[in-house]
């Protein structure tokens, strides 16, 4: 994200006209912000209200911003940590399992050898086509084309096995 305004910038803006800091940083980021948040969610209802959730939590936030990080980076992690209050309240999953479905990492340290393993037990629990989907989504860092390519089948299946999947594994609760 590109922002227009670098950190000085916004902490003076924010401190002399609040509501237009907040419509300039508004307009810059919610097209991103809203694809990023709409490709973890993969609902736009849900995107809609996870974004509104950002920009919330942004605004209470903002008098908080002492411009360490980039605006950009802050943003992002505002969104990071709605979209897992969000599958964490929708599925009730576990925030170790939720934060390897964001990042999409697939080399858990052995500190997180707990984790792993319960990320394999839920993979071995799920029926195949559920497991196959979400390793290859989340683990591999596969995108929708190059999942469904792999499996042989469309965007749009893979879409609906990765929703079940995720909710399959939300109700599974190892």
């Amino acid at each position: 994200m590109d922002l227009t305004y670098d950190r000085q910038k916004l902490i003076e803006a924010w401190r002399s006209d609040k509501a237009e800091a907040l419509t300039q940083l508004y307009k810059e980021s919610f097209k991103k912000i809203y694809r990023y948040v709409y490709f973890r969610v993969y609902s736009e209802e849900d995107a809609q209200d996870v974004t509104e959730e950002v920009y919330l939590k942004l605004i209470a936030q903002l008098d908080n911003y002492d411009g360490k990080e980039s605006i950009s980076s802050w943003v992002y992690q505002i969104a990071r940590t709605q979209i897992a209050n969000f599958w964490k309240g929708k599925y009730k999953l576990d925030q170790k399992f939720i934060d390897e479905l964001i990042t999409g990492q697939d080399d858990i340290d052995e500190d997180n050898q707990k984790a792993k393993d319960k990320v394999e037990q839920i993979l071995k629990e799920l029926p195949e086509n559920y497991s196959q989907v979400l390793n290859l989504r989340f683990l591999r860092g596969y995108s929708l084309e190059e999942c469904a390519k792999a499996i042989g089948t469309t965007v749009a299946n893979i879409k609906v096995l990765q929703f079940r999947a995720l909710k399959k594994a939300g109700e599974l609760g190892i």
